[in-house]
């Protein structure tokens, strides 16, 4: 895509497979075959198959070649429905699944794959309410999940503004008990929600900064050289980077309305499994 840089393609490309191969297969194979373990071995193996779903997706948006993009279409929807297969009540696999199919035309699939995400969204809400992620998580569905193809958009785009609107409540709560960049980075994804583009930069570059300040940098010393400093890229540098180079010049990886970049980098966000690490 114009203007948009492979360093942050190839940066996306790695952040895509959040449980390497390697890593995965060690956990696997320190886990005895019992009835009680047998959830644990089906999430580890489906957030391989949900990786490599999420990683061929994104290739099949990005290349230019139609045989190529037919082949990746195809692999993902493989693997997305493996991972679906394993664990029916991750909304996580059944929002991808209803993504991958809507760019490949499959329309009806879309809708059921949503259809199911939804109720274990709405399920995670009625056990518990004031959880944030839960939160988060159906306010970005109806904002920017399959729904926006939909007749009666309109009612999920209420339910995504209440929601929205919660989150923001519910962090600022928290965070006047301690500092947190982590939650300073889900209220501006809910501004994002909520059509508050500024505001989402703002309190992205805010979280950024945060993290430089107290996590701050890798030092690197080289034989003959001086010290030299790294950024260290925690989450919220990547998402802060992220919006920087796409949503705030209205361009997505691949071609895409400008309307929809918002939506677009919202669903990434629902791909990355490290999203609500210490909230």
């Amino acid at each position: 895509m114009k203007g948009l840089g492979l360093g942050i393609t190839a940066l996306l490309l790695a952040t895509l497979t959040q449980v390497s191969p390697g890593e995965a297969k060690v956990v696997a194979s320190n886990i005895q075959p019992s009835v009680k373990q047998a959830a644990s071995v089906n999430s580890v193996a489906g957030q391989q198959l949900f990786n490599s779903a999420c990683e061929a997706y994104l290739n099949a948006q990005i290349t230019g070649d139609n045989i190529e993009s037919s082949k990746m279409y195809a692999k993902a929807i493989s693997e997305i429905s493996k991972a679906c297969a394993l664990e029916p009540s991750n909304s996580d696999y059944l929002l991808l699944g209803s993504q991958v199919w809507r760019a490949k035309g499959g329309i009806s699939y879309a809708k059921s794959y949503f259809a199911k995400a939804e109720a274990v969204l709405k399920q995670r809400l009625e056990v518990n309410p004031d959880d944030i992620t839960a939160n988060l998580d159906y306010a970005i569905a109806c904002y920017a999940g399959d729904v926006r193809f939909w007749n009666n958009y309109s009612k999920y785009q209420k339910q995504a503004e209440k929601h929205a609107e919660k989150v923001i409540a519910l962090c600022k709560a928290e965070l006047k008990k301690k500092d947190n960049s982590n939650l300073v980075r889900v209220m501006a994804l809910a501004n994002l929600v909520l059509d508050d583009r500024d505001k989402c930069q703002e309190l992205l570059a805010k979280a950024k900064k945060m993290d430089k300040e107290t996590k701050g940098f890798f030092l690197l010393k080289f034989f003959g050289f001086e010290d030299e400093k790294i950024e260290h890229k925690t989450i919220n540098v990547f998402y802060n980077d992220l919006f920087e180079n796409t949503v705030a010049k209205r361009q997505w990886l691949w071609i895409a309305d400008a309307k929809n970049v918002d939506k677009e980098f919202l669903l990434y966000y629902m791909t990355d499994v490290t999203r609500n690490n210490d909230l």
